[in-house]
């Protein structure tokens, strides 16, 4: 028997966004012992100016909800390093800096673990251990947020609030069983209760903005590693067979998360959590329903036209004879650009026109179905991933938009050139998650997604060199075949992506469940 390929290495990181409500008595250490003032009661005028969070936002986060404080503080922000004493000197008073970071810390400081409180704003360089930072999407929890989840009683005596913290870990290694039980650890001591004269004097919790962000990428280099230290990378065409799978199977992933954290829909918008598709890059008009096919067309690039043109010959030459020959080239133009289009299907179009006048307007304005339009989807991702010419940075550019990392599938750090920068591809989409079970059946399912895609980069490179194709016409149609085989075509469901991925067992039923549980929210 066979002894089974060895996995490739794989190592992940998380990203727990989530709020920290607390009770004043665990805020009161952490200021200035004197100059310092906590204002619980301010007018809306001021909440909007002391709003941390970005303009992209400004339709469910408009207003800063927490407390604001009267001292000046060191701790830079995103705006600009100064905003916070910017609205010290303009309005009297701020919102919170680090002061939520460093209380979280505390929570793991009384725990016997510790974690770093990441100063600012630029990303980390040293990623073995865990730290807190934080994450003005979020802002903090609405008064009746917070008294949901705390209780009224509390919230009514006005010695509670609340702010946003992402927790950060260490980068893991995703083999080992160890890791996962150091998340759960970590998760534990996080959502355990401090006494107080009321029960608890803090608690996390999640509310819809929140996600769970999984970044995967190579081990980092040890002493023996002949690389100087440099963050490793995956090759080029294992990323091409990754960024071709995330995309082609965009519609059914989605189906694993909320609908509020699916590319373009549900009742909170995607663009607004920073959760775009990763498809919007290959298409200069999206929204499918108001395509303009005749333009669409022309943009496709010289090596598809040409093709087209030698299919549209090839079928008008079998079709109905010359009366009927502009008719049915008009059926061409909209069918050709989908492979699955039979000739059969074509004539059998064109004969029921005969003796009919069919208007130029009506073929135009006929859409596509869904099989033809993820065909067409198909045929452009294709052209464009697998070019040439094509460079890491192109393909990060082009899944990520030119580095806008608000993506379900963020690209930008995997084109990041600085010494020491992360190097990972970081899945977006996940809801904010504390149940360390949840997490880890995610965090496999990525690694299992990015390890499919280096299985299908060997295969194609095995094939396409048996194949000899010369040209590069010649290996384009040989791709389309490759990939077809190992990913599918047209529409491709969760079924598809469970058997083409090879997923057994667990891992097979966690897909299923996860569409089931968001098939009974959508009723």
């Amino acid at each position: 028997m066979a002894t089974p390929p060895t996995p490739l290495p794989l190592t992940f990181g998380l990203e727990f966004e989530h709020l920290l409500a607390f009770h004043s008595s665990l805020l009161l250490p952490l200021l200035p012992p004197t100059n310092t003032t906590i204002l619980r009661s301010l007018p809306s005028s001021t909440r909007s100016a002391l709003r941390q969070t970005g303009s992209q936002y400004l339709l469910t986060r408009s207003l800063y909800h927490g407390w604001a404080l009267t001292s000046p503080t060191t701790y830079p922000h995103p705006f600009s390093p100064s905003f916070h004493n910017d609205c010290l000197a303009k309005h009297g008073c701020r919102g919170y800096a680090d002061e939520i970071l460093q209380l979280e810390r505390e929570v793991f400081k009384k725990r016997g673990r510790e974690v770093v409180v990441h100063d600012g704003w630029g990303k980390m360089r040293e990623f073995g251990r865990w730290f807190v930072t934080g994450d003005t999407s979020l802002g903090c929890a609405s008064p009746a947020q917070l008294a949901e989840i705390i209780g009224h009683e509390r919230a009514g005596s006005g010695e509670w609030d609340s702010g946003p913290v992402e927790l950060v870990s260490r980068v893991l290694p995703l083999d080992a069983e160890e890791s996962f039980q150091e998340v759960e650890e970590m998760l534990g001591i996080l959502q355990g209760e401090d006494d107080d004269a009321e029960g608890f004097a803090y608690k996390p919790f999640i509310n819809e903005f929140c996600g769970l962000h999984v970044h995967i990428g190579l081990p980092p280099p040890t002493a023996d590693d002949d690389d100087d230290g440099e963050t490793r990378t995956f090759a080029l065409p294992h990323l091409q067979h990754l960024a071709y799978i995330t995309l082609a199977y965009e519609p059914a992933l989605s189906l694993l998360y909320p609908p509020s954290r699916r590319p373009g829909g549900g009742p909170k918008r995607s663009a607004d959590l920073d959760l775009a598709s990763n498809r919007d890059m290959f298409f200069a008009e999206p929204d499918f329903s108001r395509v303009d096919w005749n333009a669409l067309k022309e943009e496709e690039e010289e090596e598809e036209q040409e093709e087209e043109q030698e299919e549209e010959e090839e079928v008008i030459q079998e079709g109905p004879d010359s009366g009927y020959a502009s008719a049915y080239k008009s059926d061409c133009s909209i069918y050709l650009k989908f492979p699955s289009a039979s000739k059969a299907k074509l004539k059998a179009r064109s004969g029921a026109r005969k003796g009919e006048e069919a208007s130029a307007q009506e073929q135009q304005e006929e859409e596509p179905t869904a099989e033809q339009e993820e065909l067409s989807f198909q045929a452009r991702f294709r052209s464009r991933i697998f070019t040439p010419m094509q460079t890491l940075k192109d393909l990060c550019a082009l899944m990520s938009s030119k580095g806008q990392k608000g993506r379900g599938v963020n690209w930008t750090y995997l084109a990041k050139e600085e010494r020491g920068a992360a190097r990972t591809v970081e899945f977006r989409q996940h809801e904010g998650c504390f149940d360390a079970l949840a997490v880890k059946r995610w965090v496999r399912f990525c690694g299992e997604l990015v390890r499919w895609a280096g299985r299908g980069a060997e295969a194609e490179k095995e094939r396409m060199r048996r194949g000899g194709s010369g040209d590069e016409e010649g290996k384009g149609k040989q791709r389309e075949k490759v990939l077809e085989d190992l990913y599918g075509r047209g529409v491709l469901g969760v079924e598809q992506l469970v058997e083409k991925m090879g997923l057994e067992g667990e891992g097979k039923e966690w897909v299923e469940g996860r569409v089931r549980m968001w098939k009974e929210v959508e009723k």
